[in-house]
């Protein structure tokens, strides 16, 4: 595992997992499930061939989190609608992740996990279809 990745127990919230992206070349792109996100998001994604190439996992209420490789840093976009999706994009700070267990609420990873990768390198960069979406 890389040292990126960080354990906190917490007794009364459960096991929180989490990646520090500050100082390491990852961009996460965090889909909201707001107003049906997740759906329309899933929507996209097939028509451009699926999530299987990629690094992936569901969050704890029911978005996603997509994780990529870049040597880019810039400031998060938090809070954004891109084509009618909810997305924040991550640059810096703690991203929790699985098997984070938070308030009797899993984040459940993907094809591909975050903790199946061994060196950053190995993770995909932003594909277009994905880069699109954000150019809204």
């Amino acid at each position: 595992q890389f040292k990126a990745i960080k354990t906190i127990q917490d007794p009364a919230e459960g096991q929180i997992v989490y990646l520090d992206i500050t100082e390491v070349p990852v961009l996460v792109i965090d889909v909201d499930d707001i107003n049906g996100t997740a759906s329309k998001f899933e929507a996209y994604s097939r028509m451009y061939g699926g999530l299987e190439n990629l690094v992936w996992e569901r969050t704890r209420n029911n978005g996603y989190h997509l994780f990529f490789y870049t040597e880019e840093k810039h400031p998060n976009i938090m809070h954004k609608t891109f084509k009618g999706l909810h997305i924040d994009i991550l640059f810096k700070g703690r991203v929790f992740t699985s098997p984070s267990s938070w308030q009797c609420k899993d984040y459940v990873p993907g094809g591909k996990s975050i903790l199946s990768i061994e060196r950053l390198e190995e993770l995909p960069v932003l594909p277009d279809w994905i880069d699109e979406i954000l150019c809204d």
